[in-house]
């Protein structure tokens, strides 16, 4: 490290690479794949180590991306360092390619060089050859890192683009104040909420659905379902838990430590866990693929979906994979949702400033959920879905109109037997179940 502070070519490529940053005629995927070559260039002075070359090549692109970044709202909504590195991984690895240029870089380093010289110390020409043939790998990763970041199926807006729709509909436009009007627009976006993610308003701090709050409060529905529908496939988890409790109650092992029950009371119950077993084993394969199909063909919390609604600008994909492509696709998205929720809409809350006696953040996401994503009514999608109602707030917007929205979200079929599904939130919000069985025939 010392010697390569002290080496004159250091200093002139921390030059090149400030020029370049500072550069405005060049977009951010250009100055990047000049700082690839330029880093690759420095494999080429045999004084410097390919590992020194790398840390340089990371530090620069880590100061670059996190602190002197042309996205200002990005760099003041970041500001956990834990953040800072999921978002640069995410950023150089998905979006910009840079594992093939360090694999470019290890291919032309020394040691590479060195480990095939010495499988070919007895063959002179061999190792020429080879070494040769490592540049021109070396070379075509580069390039192939470079081709693959422009042309990447995937673009994203920046972290300003992102929060236009929020500068649209400002946190402080809710009606905070009015106590009526407030209770009134809430009660609306909680029925949305319960509608699309009941694990919502349960969390407090969590924005992904891969978190704990997440995760305890979907554990906690499926157990409270599992004593309303017993029998339930979905819940056949909770019941063999239940049933293997059971076994342990002390009831059962008062009558366990009875001599004249013992082998009676064991055989029972041990067939009544194997039974259980045999029973429901591929209930539960099917249950655990369900769920996990489900999770990668789409399943998101409510700040997931709006955070992917306002990122990308192109490459969005749903649905089942038709090709290996449309899975990586898939796959990096749900990534990108996971990381970025909490970094975006923590950071965002944060730079609102709210006070602690006017927090209604989480009612403002779903407030903002609605002027965002789109809704499709059987024959018909509307996108932004308040193009149904022009002008009018969501404050007026009938709440049985609103039901049958919100079952238009994930674009599946409106009949009156799904409704019936809703059985519960119908009841609870005291719906008119007539309005909502003329709405579905209006638009049958």
């Amino acid at each position: 490290m010392e010697g390569l502070l002290t080496n004159n070519i250091f200093f002139i490529y921390l030059l090149g690479v400030l020029v370049i940053i500072n550069y405005e005629a060049f977009q951010k995927e250009q100055k990047i794949a000049i700082i690839y070559a330029c880093s690759f260039g420095l494999t080429f002075n045999g004084e410097l180590r390919c590992i020194l070359i790398v840390t340089l090549l990371l530090f620069i692109l880590f100061l670059y991306e996190e602190y002197l970044n042309e996205d200002s709202v990005k760099i003041k909504y970041v500001k956990k360092i834990k953040y800072k590195i999921l978002d640069f991984l995410y950023m150089y690895i998905i979006q910009y390619k840079l594992l093939y240029v360090l694999l470019a870089i290890g291919f032309k380093s020394n040691v590479c060089v060195k480990f095939f010289e010495d499988i070919l110390k007895n063959y002179a020409e061999l190792s020429i050859i080879m070494k040769n043939i490592l540049l021109v790998i070396s070379i075509l990763l580069l390039i192939i890192g470079v081709h693959k970041m422009f042309n990447n199926p995937v673009e994203l807006n920046n972290f300003r683009q992102m929060v236009q729709k929020f500068n649209e509909y400002p946190y402080y436009q809710l009606p905070l104040k009015d106590k009526n009007k407030r209770r009134e627009l809430f009660r609306k976006l909680e029925l949305v909420a319960d509608i699309e993610d009941y694990t919502f308003f349960v969390r407090k701090k969590s924005y992904s659905s891969l978190s704990f709050e997440f995760i305890k409060a979907v554990i906690n529905e499926k157990k409270k379902q599992s004593f309303e529908s017993e029998g339930n496939s979905e819940n056949i988890i909770v019941h063999f838990w239940i049933r293997v409790k059971n076994f342990f109650r002390v009831r059962n092992f008062i009558l366990f430590i009875n001599r004249k029950h013992k082998m009676r009371i064991i055989g029972k119950h041990v067939r009544k866990i194997f039974n259980e077993i045999g029973t429901n084993l591929e209930y539960i394969y099917g249950f655990i693929k369900r769920k996990i199909r489900r999770y990668f063909r789409g399943y998101s919390t409510i700040e997931m979906q709006l955070l992917r609604i306002l990122a990308y600008r192109k490459g969005l994909t749903f649905g089942r994979p038709k090709e290996s492509g449309d899975t990586y696709l898939i796959i990096t998205r749900k990534i990108y949702e996971v990381i970025y929720s909490p970094i975006f809409f923590s950071g965002h809350k944060d730079y609102l400033n709210i006070s602690k006696e006017k927090d209604f953040y989480r009612y403002y996401l779903v407030y903002i959920y609605l002027h965002t994503v789109q809704t499709k009514l059987n024959n018909n999608t509307f996108a932004p879905l308040d193009r149904i109602f022009g002008d009018i707030d969501v404050i007026d917007w009938p709440e049985e109109a609103l039901f049958i929205i919100a079952l238009g979200l994930n674009n599946m079929k409106i009949t009156n037997n799904r409704v019936d599904t809703y059985a519960k939130i119908i009841n609870k919000y005291q719906l008119n179940r007539e309005k909502i069985e003329q709405l579905v025939d209006c638009i049958s």
